[in-house]
């Protein structure tokens, strides 16, 4: 007699997974993900960015420095400064790209398999929900790993070898400041955008609403900040309200292309471009955004997960 039960039941017929148990559901989700015409479309304009970036650094790279910081120094900028400030550029000019890949190789991971009513197929292997989660959003991770991370590396990688070659070794131990800071962005980046598209993924139920949404917490969220920013500034000099100054930094934090920013300038010391220094948040209000972010997303779905229908 065939029973249903309401949740998810582990599975107990001895089989033991012989590989990581989340890893079909990422190799299988990464494949589809790089297969997709958005990525590939996409990934070829983050190319040319990247090529036109370092076009600029060869050529001109003092002009990074003197866009960043608003002014031009008559001696020019030292190397590790210029090298910096374009890889904070870079960052700069992937801000919107990047989340819009996210969103297009990503709003249907978990809304197609609801569609499809393909989670009891998962959770009758010895596949727990909390798996599941971790292979749903290590794709969208991955893929940022190809079209944020390399990106902001090669130009670093590059930079390096433009010096001259007695200097090369040294200059590039100088780097570890950045490369950090392009560890962090990448990391933020992962989080912020990942648990974002799982999250509403999961919620929407459906790829194109979820896209929707997803687009509209990603780009309608600038629109905000710069209505609280305007809200906020009081007086001739333009100055926050002292008893509003924690709100405000609570509402920049949605903003997650700025939340990323904020932890690669915290971490790189790269100068920040004028216009985005009033809606920059605090790097420790961006980290805890990302992170709520995060333990939200991965609850939402593995509760989801939990609740399907598991036949015995």
């Amino acid at each position: 007699m065939t029973l249903y039960t309401r949740g998810y039941r582990r599975h107990e017929d001895g089989f033991q997974a012989r590989t990581l148990r989340f890893g079909p559901i990422f190799v299988q989700g990464y494949r589809e993900a790089v297969r997709s015409k958005a990525f590939r479309r996409l990934m070829s304009l983050f190319t040319v960015i990247l090529i036109v970036h370092c076009m600029m650094y060869y050529f001109n790279p003092d002009q990074f420095v003197r866009r960043l910081s608003g002014v031009a120094r008559p001696g020019g900028a030292s190397s590790a400064e210029t090298l910096r400030a374009s890889v904070a550029s870079l960052l700069g000019a992937l801000r919107w790209l990047s989340p819009l890949l996210v969103l297009f190789v990503g709003s249907g991971l978990v809304a197609d398999d609801l569609r499809a009513r393909a989670l009891p197929l998962y959770l009758v292997r010895p596949i727990t929900p909390a798996d599941y989660w971790l292979g749903k959003w290590l794709i969208p991770a991955a893929v940022l790993g190809v079209a944020v991370l390399l990106p902001l590396l090669v130009l670093l990688v590059f930079g390096v070898m433009l010096e001259p070659s007695d200097q090369v070794v040294a200059f590039a131990g100088e780097q570890g400041r950045v490369a950090l800071a392009i560890l962090a962005a990448y990391a933020a980046c992962a989080v912020a955008y990942g648990s974002l598209v799982v999250l509403l993924s999961t919620v929407a139920g459906r790829r194109t609403p979820a896209l929707v949404l997803g687009a509209a917490a990603i780009y309608g969220a600038p629109v905000i900040v710069s209505l609280a920013l305007g809200a906020s500034v009081i007086g001739r000099h333009g100055h926050p309200a002292a008893a509003t100054t924690g709100l405000l930094d609570l509402v920049k934090t949605i903003w997650l292309p700025m939340d990323v920013a904020s932890i690669f300038h915290a971490v790189s010391g790269a100068p920040i471009e004028p216009d985005d220094v009033a809606a920059m948040p605090d790097p420790w209000s961006a980290f805890g955004m990302l992170v709520l972010l995060f333990l939200l997303a991965a609850f939402v779905v593995i509760r989801r997960a939990r609740t399907v229908e598991v036949v015995a």
